[in-house]
C-alpha cells in the first residue's frame, strides 16, 4: 500500500528517512512506473514543498517558463554537445536531443535524499555531478528504399566521448553500399530488391563500442498492391471459386482474410489466394484480403462475397448516423422471394436499449458517441434466408470543435455518397438564418476553419451536392462558441478552453480499482501534474499520486491472459491539427531509479489517433535491440525508437511545446493519411512483454518486469498523466 501524501518533516526525518531509504532499497516496492510519496520523502522532498535545485543563468520568457536554447552556455550532460531543447530547472533540468529527453545532473539517492528546502528553484547543490551519458544507437531502424534510386540512413548516436567511428556488416550485397566511418551516413544505389540484414557499429574515442541490428529493406519498383477489385457472385449450393490476385512488391505472396460474419464454409488458398467453399448461407459478406510479400510489406483490400439464393437485403451499409440524443428509425429492406419477411440480429450487437421488429425496423435513442457492427438475417415465408453485416455511427451529421482561432468540422463522406451526393459544401454564418460563406467545397470528410476570433459564436451548415447537378441540399448545421484558450492550465467549463484532453471516452484496465481509477478522469484530463506549491513537476520525483496519474495495466504474453490495458481521450474545446512538427504529447512518469539518469524506469505504450471513434490509425512502432551497450534495452529509451509513449519524463515546461516540455511527441502527418487535417480522440495501450511485434523489423516488444510492473494489476503497466496538444 502506498503512503499518503505529507509535507516533509524536520531535516532529522529526513536524514532517518534517508538511511531507512539506503537499508530497505529504493527501488522495489514503490508504484509501477512512478515514485511513490515515500520515495518524495526519501529524495527529501514532498509533493507540497518547492524543489531543492546551481542558479543557471536560465532565461524565462512572458509565460514563465524556461526558453529551450541549442547552445552549451549551461552544462549540458557529458556525452552530449549541442541540444534541440530544454527544459526544467535546477537539479531537474533536462535537454533534448535526437528526440530522447537527458538529465543534465546525477544526483544519485544519497544527494536527493539529502536536500532540504530552498527558496531558489534554480539552485543545484555544490559537487553535484553531471550526468554521464552512457554510448548508445539512437536511430530508428532504416527506412525502406526503392530499387533503382539511390539510398540514404542518417546513423545516430549519443554518450560516450566523441568522436565516433562506424561501421556496419550486412548479410548480403555490401559492395552495394557503403558507411561513412567519420559521418554514419550510410548510401548506396540499389539495382535491385533485396531485404537484408544490418548490423551498425558505433565505437568512441575511449574504444567503448554498442551495435545495434537492423533489417534493411529495398522494395520494387511497383508497390505491393492487391489487383482484384470485385468478386463474382456465387449461388447457394453451388461449389464456387475465385482468384485474388495482387501485384508489384517482392514475391512470393501470403494471402489471409478476415470477415466478421464470413460463414465456415468458405476458405482462402494463403500460398494462392483462392477463395473457394459452397455456399450454405445467402448473403452479403464483406471480407479484407491481405496480401504479404517476402519483405513483409502488405497490402489491403476489402471486397463483398455476395452469396445468391432468390432472397437478399438491399438496404446499403454503412447505414446513415443516429444523432446523440435523437430518436433513430431505419426499415430494413428486402428483396425477392415470398414475402412477408422476418428479420433478426445473428452477430454483433445494436446499441443498448436499441430494438429491431420482426418486421425490420429498428428504433432506439441514441447515446454518446460510438460505432456498431452488427449482422442481420432475413427469412421469407418459404424458408429462403439472407445475412448482411451494417456499421451503425452515433454521431452528429457534422462536428464542430473549437479551438485557438479555429475550429475545426468533420463529417462521414462515405454518408454523404450513400445519401446520393458527390461532393459536400461548407458554409459558415453568424446566425443559424444565414446561409453565410463557403470555407470549404469537396469529397473529404474534413477541414479545419482558421483565422476566427475568439467569443465569436458560429454556424454552420454541410450542403450535399448532388451527382446529378442541380442545387445543394442542406443536410446538417452546427454550431460553437469561440472561447479563449488559457494556456497552461486547466479549462473553466463554459468561460475557457485549454490544449489538454478533456474526456475520458472510454478506459479499459485490466483490473478494476487499478491506482489512480477512481480519480478518472481528473487526473488524466487538463495539464500535466504540477503541485500547487511547485514551480515546475520534478523530474527525480515525477507524478506518482492517484490524483495525478491512472495505470492502464499490462502482462506478458506467457501468462496466457489479456495483456493490454487502454485509454480513449476526447478533446471537446480544443483540436489537435496536423501543422508543422509534432502535433500533440503525451505525458507518462517516467522517473530514474535511485537518481541514477543512466537507469531509467519505462513503460511503454502505443498511441492510436481517430476523427471517429472507432475508425483508428496508429502510430508504426519500433524498437532496436542494442549490444556491447552498459544498459539493458527495457532501461534504453533508444530500445523504443519510435511510435512510443512512456519514453520520456516530463520537464514542467510548457506543454505544448516539445522542445521544452519532456514527454513523448508525436506527428499527425508521419501517419501518412491523406487529407487529414485533424484529430480528436486519442487512444493509448499498453504493450505488454513479447505479446506484440514492431512494425518496421518484426521485433518482439520488451517490458521491464521491475516492481510488478507485469502483474496486470494495481499500479502495472503506463501510467497517464496528461495529452496536451501542440498544434491547436
Amino acid at each position: 500500500m502506498l503512503p499518503p501524501r505529507s509535507r516533509l518533516a524536520p531535516s532529522l526525518l529526513v536524514a532517518f528517512l534517508g538511511v531507512l531509504a539506503l537499508s530497505c532499497g529504493l527501488f522495489f516496492g514503490f508504484q509501477s512506473g512512478g515514485l511513490t510519496d515515500l520515495a518524495h520523502r526519501w529524495n527529501g522532498l514532498t509533493p507540497d514543498s518547492p524543489p531543492s535545485v546551481p542558479r543557471n543563468q536560465i532565461t524565462t520568457s512572458p509565460d514563465g517558463f524556461t526558453k529551450p536554447s541549442n547552445t552549451s552556455t549551461k552544462p549540458l550532460p557529458k556525452g552530449i554537445t549541442n541540444i534541440e531543447g530544454e527544459g526544467g530547472r535546477g537539479i531537474h533540468r533536462m535537454v533534448l536531443k535526437n528526440g530522447i529527453w537527458y538529465p543534465v545532473y546525477h544526483p544519485g539517492e544519497n544527494l536527493l535524499a539529502t536536500l532540504s528546502e530552498h527558496p531558489d528553484p534554480d539552485f543545484v547543490p555544490l559537487g553535484t555531478p553531471l550526468n554521464v551519458v552512457p554510448l548508445s544507437i539512437v536511430s530508428a531502424s532504416p527506412p525502406k528504399g526503392r530499387e533503382g534510386e539511390n539510398y540514404r540512413f542518417d546513423c545516430k548516436a549519443v554518450g560516450g566521448t566523441p568522436p565516433y567511428f562506424w561501421s556496419m556488416s550486412l548479410d548480403e550485397h555490401e559492395d552495394v553500399f557503403q558507411l561513412d566511418p567519420s559521418s554514419g551516413v550510410l548510401t548506396g544505389s540499389p539495382a535491385q530488391p533485396l531485404s537484408t540484414g544490418l548490423r551498425i557499429t558505433v565505437a568512441d574515442a575511449e574504444r567503448a563500442a554498442v551495435s545495434a541490428s537492423f533489417t534493411l529493406v529495398i522494395t520494387p519498383s511497383e508497390a505491393l498492391a492487391v489487383e482484384t477489385t470485385s468478386l463474382e457472385p456465387a449461388v447457394l449450393g453451388e461449389p464456387f471459386s475465385a482468384q485474388v490476385t495482387a501485384v508489384g512488391g517482392f514475391p512470393p505472396y501470403r494471402w489471409s482474410m478476415t470477415a466478421s460474419s464470413l460463414p465456415a464454409e468458405w476458405s482462402l488458398e494463403p500460398q494462392t489466394g483462392m477463395l473457394s467453399g459452397t455456399g450454405m448461407t445467402a448473403g452479403d459478406f464483406s471480407i479484407d484480403f491481405t496480401v504479404t510479400d517476402d519483405q513483409n510489406s502488405t497490402a489491403t483490400q476489402p471486397l463483398v462475397l455476395k452469396v445468391q439464393g432468390g432472397l437478399e437485403i438491399t438496404t446499403r451499409s454503412p447505414l446513415l448516423p443516429a444523432a446523440p440524443g435523437g430518436r433513430y428509425t431505419q426499415q430494413f429492406e428486402a428483396a425477392g422471394g415470398t414475402a412477408p419477411y422476418s428479420w433478426r440480429v445473428t452477430s454483433g450487437s445494436l446499441p443498448p436499449s436499441w430494438s429491431l421488429s420482426t418486421s425490420g425496423q429498428l428504433t432506439g435513442t441514441a447515446q454518446g458517441e460510438s460505432l456498431h457492427r452488427f449482422t442481420l438475417d432475413v427469412a421469407d415465408a418459404a424458408g429462403l434466408t439472407f445475412s448482411k453485416t451494417f456499421n451503425l455511427a452515433i454521431r452528429d451529421a457534422l462536428i464542430v470543435v473549437p479551438s485557438r482561432e479555429k475550429a475545426g468540422l468533420a463529417w462521414s463522406a462515405a454518408e454523404m455518397a450513400q445519401a446520393g451526393f458527390a461532393a459536400v459544401m461548407l458554409t459558415r454564418s453568424l446566425s443559424p438564418e444565414q446561409t453565410g460563406q463557403v470555407i470549404y467545397q469537396g469529397t473529404g470528410s474534413n477541414t479545419v476553419d482558421r483565422s476566427l476570433f475568439s467569443g465569436s459564436t458560429l454556424y454552420y451548415t454541410l450542403w450535399g451536392m448532388p451527382s446529378a447537378g442541380g442545387e445543394a441540399v442542406p443536410y446538417a448545421r452546427a454550431g460553437t462558441v469561440l472561447l479563449p484558450l488559457a494556456k497552461n492550465t486547466r479549462a473553466t467549463p463554459g468561460r475557457t478552453g485549454d490544449p489538454f484532453a478533456d474526456h475520458v471516452a472510454t478506459f479499459q484496465p485490466l483490473t478494476p480499482g487499478g491506482w489512480g481509477h477512481s480519480f478518472i478522469p481528473s487526473n488524466v484530463t487538463g495539464p500535466p501534474w504540477i503541485s500547487s506549491s511547485l514551480s515546475v513537476p520534478q523530474t527525480y520525483s515525477p507524478a506518482n499520486a492517484p490524483t495525478d496519474v491512472a495505470s492502464l495495466h499490462t502482462r506478458a504474453a506467457s501468462s496466457g491472459q489479456p495483456v493490454s490495458g487502454s485509454i480513449v481521450l476526447e478533446f471537446k474545446d480544443n483540436i489537435i491539427e496536423n501543422g508543422p512538427g509534432p502535433d500533440f504529447s503525451v505525458f507518462e512518469n517516467v522517473f530514474f531509479v535511485r537518481g541514477n539518469p543512466a537507469n531509467r524506469f519505462m513503460e511503454p505504450a502505443i498511441v492510436s489517433v481517430a476523427l471517429f471513434e472507432g475508425e483508428w490509425h496508429r502510430f508504426p512502432i519500433d524498437v532496436v535491440p542494442s549490444t556491447g551497450g552498459s544498459i539493458p534495452d527495457e532501461s534504453s529509451p533508444g530500445y523504443y525508437a519510435s511510435g512510443f509513449a512512456g519514453r520520456n519524463a516530463t520537464t514542467g515546461d510548457d506543454p505544448t511545446d516539445p522542445t521544452r516540455s519532456g514527454g513523448d511527441a508525436f506527428d499527425l502527418s508521419s501517419l501518412g493519411i491523406p487529407d487529414l487535417t485533424w484529430v480528436r480522440f486519442i487512444k493509448i495501450e499498453t504493450t505488454g512483454h513479447a505479446a506484440r511485434l514492431d512494425d518496421i523489423g518484426g521485433q518482439p516488444v520488451k517490458h521491464t518486469s521491475a516492481t510488478s510492473a507485469l502483474s496486470g494489476d494495481n499500479t502495472s503497466g503506463f501510467d497517464l498523466d496528461a495529452v496536451s496538444a501542440v498544434n491547436y
